[in-house]
């Protein structure tokens, strides 16, 4: 499967506003890219076929035959090699220009098992200096030795297996970036000690490595490089990122005896000695005196609980890693919020977090839960609000701990959010789409059999239409042609 954001980059190509493993909705069709709100919905944490993409890479439904869900195998793909401006056609590249760069240190940013995304930073910084640039190092293949990043599949990152990007210039608004580079030359040699799916570490050395300006439709992942596009220059670059290095990335709390600067007293306990596991988290089994500092919201009692909150104001304590598997699909290593809400008995809330930032929520059953092992219920959506239900299945009254956590609390998106409690709609009988769709805070389910709540959200993407263009009627939530 391929990914489609830059920082995936946020929520996997979260940075971007686009598809991504997890930062989906609940698109009827399961299109690639939706990852779905519930464990029913075709891509969801629990759907048949995991995240595969159905056309590519990172970000959809299950695909059907080839490898990591790419649809079809190589001989089905479209826009392979011989669409490509140098690579395998051998035709001579067409570069307006060219970046000699190198990069700086690399660091892990996903892994899923069929998955595995480094980031590193270029040096020097590309078009505006004020502006974030990455280069990402993709792979879906646990195959180690030396791979020709021009030739075969590796021509087109539709079907690449070894795949590098670069993003010039994200905007800080809606974190698209100003220009997209794909490999057109040059190879990757992944080490033998570090096969990138199983291990999520990498040691490679990228040696006359090219990568040319490129259009990607993030939806078919298919690549087209630019004519007389800029081009970026790796001559001889060592990457070596991920657990086991000896050294925190940027996306790890700590590595060996590397602890990132932490101690028992910076992550809310007293006293103790903090350490470091082999899957590099933290290790809080000697720290003792845990202090539990959240916001109480009281108990739900049907009545709507709403609070304005900024995770930038918040400690940086919690990381929905787990144990190297996240509730929300990814780390949130920044800044969050800590919420307490008592649920009756037999009750359920839904939880619902908005505003501009791409701050994940997740819920757990245990104040010192750091790692969210204890998660029951998260979210992690970039271009919509992040959603969750919550169900206190127990004959007394539970507390769950409600967390808005931010990505990144360096030059990541931590920020103010609103934060709703409310009760879980009640799905009408004549909804003919997963109950998991109707109100989920997503998108506008159409054709369903009854009107969406959804589709009252200003700006909503409307899905289950036979066409791209179409819109959503009331009072029963049809499809109309504009």
């Amino acid at each position: 499967m391929k990914t489609s954001n830059v920082a995936l980059v946020l929520c996997f190509l979260a940075l971007f506003a686009l598809p991504a493993p997890g930062c989906g909705s609940s698109s009827p069709d399961g299109s690639p890219g939706a990852g779905g709100s519930s464990p029913s919905e075709t891509g969801g944490a629990s759907a048949t076929g995991g995240t595969a993409g159905s056309g590519g890479h990172v970000g959809g439904g299950a695909g059907s035959g080839g490898a990591s869900g790419q649809t079809g195998g190589s001989s089905g793909q479209t826009g392979g090699s011989s669409g490509q401006t140098g690579g395998s056609s051998g035709n001579p590249l067409d570069c307006s220009e060219t970046i000699e760069v190198s990069l700086v240190r690399g660091s892990l940013f996903f892994a899923d098992g069929t998955t595995t995304v480094f980031t590193s930073e270029p040096d020097p910084a590309l078009g505006d200096s004020a502006l974030h640039d990455e280069v990402q190092l993709q792979f879906y293949s646990d195959a180690t030795g030396t791979f020709d990043l021009a030739d075969g599949r590796n021509a087109s990152y539709q079907t690449c297996e070894q795949c590098i990007l670069a993003f010039e210039d994200e905007d800080p608004t809606n974190h698209a970036p100003a220009r997209v580079f794909f490999q057109v030359q040059g190879t990757i040699q992944v080490d033998a000690a570090t096969p990138p799916l199983s291990t999520s570490t990498i040691r490679a050395t990228l040696t006359d490595v090219t990568l040319h300006e490129a259009e990607i439709d993030w939806q078919t992942y298919q690549s087209t490089l630019l004519p007389k596009g800029k081009c970026l220059h790796l001559g001889h670059v060592a990457f070596d990122a991920g657990c086991g290095n000896g050294r925190v990335d940027s996306d790890e709390p700590c590595d060996g005896t590397d602890l990132g600067g932490a101690d028992c007293q910076s992550v809310g306990f007293t006293d103790g000695d903090l350490a470091c596991t082999s899957a590099c988290q933290l290790d809080y089994s000697a720290c003792t005196g845990w202090v539990c500092d959240v916001a109480d919201l009281g108990t739900f009692d049907g009545t709507d609980i709403v609070r304005h909150g900024d995770s930038c104001n918040g400690h940086d304590r919690y990381d929905a890693s787990g144990s190297g598997d996240s509730c929300t699909g990814y780390n949130t290593a920044g800044n969050e919020i800590v919420y307490s809400l008592t649920l009756p008995p037999h009750s359920s809330a839904q939880i619902v977090r908005s505003g501009p930032i791409d701050n994940a929520l997740w819920v757990t059953t245990a104040c010192d839960d750091l790692r969210g092992a204890a998660c029951v219920a998260g979210s992690d959506a970039f271009s919509t609000p992040d959603s969750v239900v919550v169900n206190n299945a127990d004959s007394a009254p539970a507390v769950f701990y409600v967390v808005v956590d931010a990505y990144d609390d360096g030059s990541g998106p931590c920020g103010e959010f609103d934060l709703l409690v409310h009760a879980v709609p009640t799905v009408p009988a004549t909804w003919t789409c997963s109950p998991a769709y109707y109100g989920a805070y997503d998108v506008c389910d159409c054709g369903c059999g009854a009107w969406d709540p959804d589709c009252d959200l200003p700006g909503v993407k409307v899905m289950g239409c036979p066409n791209a263009t179409d819109i959503c009627v009331k009072p029963d939530g049809t499809c109309q042609s504009r």
